[in-house]
């Protein structure tokens, strides 16, 4: 497995974005490569298939210009920093391939292909919250992984905190402990599921009227208040 330090990750992902036409896919694709196995270790990602798939969404990335944003450096430069990291990354990865999928200047196999492959990163960084249980028997996750569930970025997991949107506790160190009984009692949790029900009906009701996301809102509480 290729082990590289934060700082070396920076460093390769400056080289992939700024290389010239000669390099460019051969530094790009090692970029993915390194993503794979770091990405790949911790999500259980093993298949070639997942390969292809890392550099098939880097190759979108670039062509669409997204590939030097700087949220998606420092997602890979976070990654193995903290539990739940790998996770954020797969989710920034599928937020800027959905964007791809809207880039007017690719062409509609690509959008296409952008489009199947956020889905895909979407599932990948999703599922069920897996925290650790602490000395006083709360189950805790990290704010990446919280980022991951809610489809946000860490950074909004922290603003959350610091503004006491969000219930978390310091732990040594200064890193946040999330107490997972926070986030099943928070809404902002069907935020997310509604994004993601909304993709999905778009994609199946083509030619129909579009369902907001305050609608999807609307159905998915007033459900959980009929079933209460």
């Amino acid at each position: 497995m290729l082990i590289l330090s934060p700082e070396e990750r920076a460093q390769a992902w400056h080289e992939a974005v700024s290389a010239d036409v000669s390099e460019r896919e051969y530094k790009r694709h090692m970029l993915a490569s390194a993503a794979f196995q770091m990405v790949g270790s911790e999500l259980s990602l093993y298949s070639d298939d997942y390969a292809s798939a890392f550099k098939e969404s880097f190759d979108l990335l670039d062509a669409s210009g997204l590939i030097g944003r700087d949220e998606l450096r420092h997602a890979f430069e976070e990654i193995d920093e903290q539990r739940g990291t790998a996770r954020a990354f797969a989710a920034a990865l599928a937020r800027h391939l959905r964007e791809t999928a809207a880039v007017e200047h690719l062409t509609a196999e690509r959008r296409e292909l952008a489009f199947e492959l956020s889905e895909r990163w979407r599932a990948a960084a999703g599922g069920e919250i897996a925290g650790s249980v602490d000395d006083d028997g709360e189950e805790y996750v990290s704010v990446a992984e919280v980022a991951a569930a809610y489809d946000v970025t860490p950074q909004a997991v922290y603003k959350w905190i610091h503004k006491g949107a969000i219930e978390a506790r310091t732990r040594p160190g200064g890193s946040y402990q999330i107490p997972v009984s926070a986030l099943t009692r928070d809404e902002r949790f069907d935020v997310g599921r509604a994004r993601r029900l909304q993709h999905e009906l778009a994609r199946r009701r083509e030619g129909q009227p579009d369902v907001s996301n305050d609608e999807m809102l609307e159905q998915i509480r007033s459900r959980r208040a009929a079933s209460r």
